[in-house]
């Protein structure tokens, strides 16, 4: 299938909605050990970084990000084989080129998935065919399936559903796949997105408010900071962006 150039205008609205912004803070000055320490660092390293790039890592990159690849597609396929057996996924190339090769595609009749690994945890990511670069983490979409009232605070949140290896997200995966398939389907993404943004709204809340309580006690008793230092502690605030 044709892959569009770009998400759909409303995702990239959503995500952006999600960012926290970071208010202004007064950077703490460097000492000049510090500052010698930072330069001397940059003098050794960049000749290091540069010959790498010159000599190994244009050609020795790529070859590692194939063989990442290759690895992590066998997983996939042998860890999520229902997908393949059940309803015939296979491997499409990736929409853009990813350094280390930790990334593979597949797509199956009415849904892409996006398959990940870093630093030892596996990641998926799903998202329907008719809007095939809105993606959405598999966590949040099968909880969003799986709500049956309004959600309104984190209590009306329906479980979140758990696995440590993409062997435990086939078991968890493989008997909701018929209603995750009908919950992006045309007729019901617009309030299955509903959901998800809705938990999003609430987790971030929930957090901001929990990080500025944090900082407000550590601004209030500095000495019960670890650090012991009299420093101001930035704060975090929502950023709300224009719907247009």
């Amino acid at each position: 299938m044709s892959i569009p150039a770009k998400p759909t205008e409303e995702y990239v609205r959503r995500k952006k909605r999600q960012l926290i912004e970071l208010r202004p803070v007064t950077r703490r000055k460097l000492s000049l050990g510090q500052r010698a320490l930072t330069v001397l660092i940059k003098v050794v390293l960049l000749p290091v970084v540069w010959v790498y790039k010159g000599l190994l890592g244009w050609w020795l990159d790529p070859l590692s990000a194939s063989r990442f690849e290759k690895k992590l597609g066998c997983r996939v396929r042998d860890d999520l084989a229902f997908l393949f057996e059940k309803h015939g996924a296979r491997f499409v190339p990736n929409e853009r080129k990813y350094k280390y090769g930790k990334v593979v595609t597949l797509e199956t009749d009415k849904l892409r998935f996006e398959a990940a690994w870093d630093r030892g945890d596996y990641f998926l990511r799903v998202a329907p065919l008719h809007a095939p670069l809105d993606w959405e983490e598999i966590g949040p979409a099968l909880m969003a399936v799986n709500a049956n009232a309004p959600i309104t605070t984190k209590a009306d949140f329906p479980p979140a559903p758990s696995w440590s290896d993409l062997d435990g997200l086939a078991k968890v995966l493989e008997p909701q796949f018929a209603h995750l398939e009908e919950a992006l389907s045309p007729a019901h993404y617009g309030e299955t997105i509903h959901v998800i943004e809705k938990m999003e709204e609430i987790s971030r809340q929930e957090f901001i408010e929990r990080l500025n309580r944090g900082a407000r006690f550590y601004r209030d008793h500095p000495e019960a900071s670890p650090w012991n230092k009299r420093e101001h502690i930035q704060t975090l605030g929502l950023k709300d962006y224009p719907e247009n």
